[in-house]
């Protein structure tokens, strides 16, 4: 949050040592699991050494990502087992909040809260919303709708279009998880959407307003004449084998349809880690389909809602929030018994 306010990357730096320091706690309790991300440590450097052999020059960025991406490992077991875990992030999103319902009062537009952009400013709301219902959820806790609610005045304030679906869907899924949403009511609420469809005034408002979120109250083209679709055409068709292989030279600077900004968080990470980001999707896709078959629908659906909003900007891989996917990969790669054995160790 610090980072995002002020963006000194002495705050990243803390929070790598922090995560593996983490990290470097629950790998000692001999998990099976250890092996497995030892041996991920070990291809990833492989990984960073065989780039820089391809391609000589490679600046610090790479290496600094990847330390980040493993601190977001040992984040992630503290989110999963850490004894206060969701207590220190309900603390920090209501901090988040008040932040910028001051910045509200005082009249500071969203694109002048933090240094980068009004469209970080909701995803940061999303994000953090996000950790809490997977902390919460992962400890058996109850759901509590403040975070949503608070996120989807968040994301309309902020104006993100991305920002106020994502927020909206995140809403409707803790009420339908919250209030136990049986078969017939969801049926009973798409008659009643499906006879206001109908009315003249109903359809005429809903026009209006999803125009103006598509295009951000009239001030862009819409979703079909968004420039990112171009940025990401011109991506595609300047890769090769090398760089579908390994991605881009991160000490150049590469611009597509005129921009160095990809605006799509998946390709900007295989634009750094090449044919690795192939394997982590791979892997994310295999915890969906285990959860799904568990049936454990809520936390799918929370992470879809990260994915969607990182799907137009370089949020993730490597963000701010990666933590939120590892842990459930973690999830994935965890037996029960060895959760419940780190569980009994964790004083933190």
């Amino acid at each position: 949050m610090l980072y995002y306010l002020e963006g000194n990357s002495l705050y990243l730096e803390a929070v790598i040592i922090m995560g593996w320091v983490i990290l470097f706690r629950y790998l000692i309790m001999k998990s099976k699991v250890s092996i497995i991300i030892l041996l991920s440590l070990a291809l990833f450097f492989m990984f960073f050494l065989i780039k820089t052999l391809f391609f000589v020059n490679i600046s610090s960025e790479l290496l600094f990502s990847i330390l980040f991406f493993i601190a977001h490992i040992g984040l992630a077991f503290y989110v999963i087992k850490g004894k206060y875990s969701e207590v220190i992030l309900i603390v920090v999103f209501y901090i988040w909040a008040i932040f910028l319902f001051l910045q509200f009062i005082n009249n500071v537009p969203p694109s002048n809260v933090i240094y980068v952009s009004e469209n970080i400013v909701n995803f940061v709301s999303i994000s953090f919303s996000v950790s809490v219902y997977l902390a919460r959820y992962l400890k058996g806790k109850v759901i509590i709708l403040n975070p949503a609610i608070i996120t989807v005045i968040i994301a309309f304030w902020s104006s993100g279009r991305s920002g106020i679906i994502g927020a909206l869907i995140l809403l409707l899924v803790v009420l339908a998880s919250k209030y136990n949403l049986k078969q017939k009511y969801l049926i009973a609420l798409l008659v009643v959407s499906t006879l206001l469809l109908f009315t003249e005034g109903f359809i005429n408002k809903t026009i209006n307003i999803t125009n103006n979120i598509i295009t951000r109250g009239g001030t862009r083209d819409g979703i079909i004449g968004n420039v990112r679709f171009d940025i990401w055409k011109d991506y595609f068709s300047s890769l090769d084998f090398k760089t579908v292989m390994l991605g881009f030279n991160v000490n150049e600077v590469h611009k597509f349809f005129g921009f160095t900004d990809l605006h799509n968080s998946f390709l900007d990470g295989h634009y750094m880690f090449g044919i690795f980001m192939f394997f982590l999707i791979l892997l994310i896709i295999l915890a969906f389909l285990k959860l799904f078959i568990d049936k454990k629908f809520f936390p799918i659906i929370l992470l879809i809602v990260f994915f969607t909003r990182g799907f137009t900007d370089t949020v993730i891989f490597v963000g701010r929030f990666d933590y939120l996917y590892i842990v459930i990969l973690l999830c994935l790669l965890l037996s029960d018994s060895e959760l419940h054995s780190i569980e009994n160790h964790s004083k933190i």
